[in-house]
């Protein structure tokens, strides 16, 4: 059974060339935005986002495309909230 509700989505994709990239951007902008270089911010149901998989896949050749669905609170991450508290030593110790 497919889930029809629209939800987030992380969008990421790695393909060779410069027109491949162009058009899988293509295809992702219109419903979402970018997030980095080759990451968008979907808000699309699984049909939709299935529809723009399927619109971008000429371009994957050689390459790849991520679709992942995204909580809440991941979303908000990507908005710049910490998604956890930062140890007082940092991430890195030595």
């Amino acid at each position: 059974m497919a889930v029809t509700m629209a939800g987030d989505w992380l969008v990421t994709f790695d393909v060779p060339g410069d027109a491949a990239r162009r058009a899988v951007t293509r295809a992702l902008e219109p419903h979402g935005f970018r997030v980095a270089h080759s990451v968008f911010r979907l808000r699309a149901s699984t049909a939709a986002v299935d529809r723009i998989v399927d619109l971008a896949r000429p371009a994957l050749a050689g390459g790849h495309l991520a679709a992942v669905p995204s909580c809440t609170r991941c979303w908000s991450n990507t908005l710049g909230q910490d998604y956890e508290p930062e140890p007082d030593n940092g991430w890195v110790t030595w």
